[in-house]
């Protein structure tokens, strides 16, 4: 534990007011904002009650284990993932250029919100069928990337074809990396400028954009 999250865990908890009818919403947004500043592992229903201002039971009103609570944030943050790519495409209709912005949407989003970003891609939890909607949502973000790539791949040779689930994964790691290496600083080490790193993601994303087609 190092010293900022000792420092988060010993501080006075804030009493927030809340009704009976947001009581599930208050618990939500305040186990994300923990989540931006201690790990999965450091986050409890207790802990979530106290930051919250409620009583210990209070969460297992809505939420029968810390597993079911991080699912459902999980499946927020895949919901807000579909809506930001989605959002990115408008106006854009080449396939090269939207599977580039993709690619540039998937890093900020990872900038915007790491807390999501860790659940969505770091936490697993093997019954994602005990939140509703949770595999639909998550699959919705899939398929506008798989179907950005394959759009790509039919601008291919036609006799030199690429294998789809390789040109998903060359992508995915791509972007995955990119986002691993900003968020745990190392683009930092060498431009400490944002905006450079910036230009930097998206001529690399752009490079490989333009390598499946060749």
């Amino acid at each position: 534990m190092n010293m900022e999250t000792a420092e988060y865990m010993t501080a006075k908890p804030k009493k927030k007011a809340y009704h009976h009818g947001n009581l599930k919403e208050t618990l939500i947004d305040t186990a994300y904002n923990m989540l931006s500043v201690i790990t999965v592992d450091e986050l409890s229903l207790r802990a979530l009650a106290r930051e919250a201002g409620v009583s210990q039971t209070a969460p297992y009103r809505h939420f029968e284990s810390k597993e079911e609570l991080l699912l459902e944030l999980r499946k927020r943050g895949f919901e807000q993932f579909s809506e930001e790519m989605k959002g990115a495409l408008k106006g854009i209709e080449t396939p090269q250029e939207q599977l580039c912005q993709i690619g540039i949407t998937y890093v900020e989003f990872a900038k915007k919100y790491p807390a999501y970003f860790n659940l969505m891609f770091e936490y697993m939890y093997c019954d994602q069928h005990q939140i509703e909607g949770f595999l639909e949502t998550s699959n919705d973000a899939y398929l506008i990337f798989s179907e950005t790539v394959q759009a790509v791949l039919a601008l291919r040779d036609e006799d030199d074809p690429v294998d789809l689930l390789s040109a998903e994964t060359s992508c995915w790691a791509l972007v995955q990396g990119l986002c691993g290496l900003r968020m745990k600083g190392v683009l930092a080490r060498y431009f400490s400028d944002e905006n450079a790193q910036d230009v930097l993601v998206r001529q690399t994303i752009r490079l490989q954009s333009e390598l499946l087609l060749k």
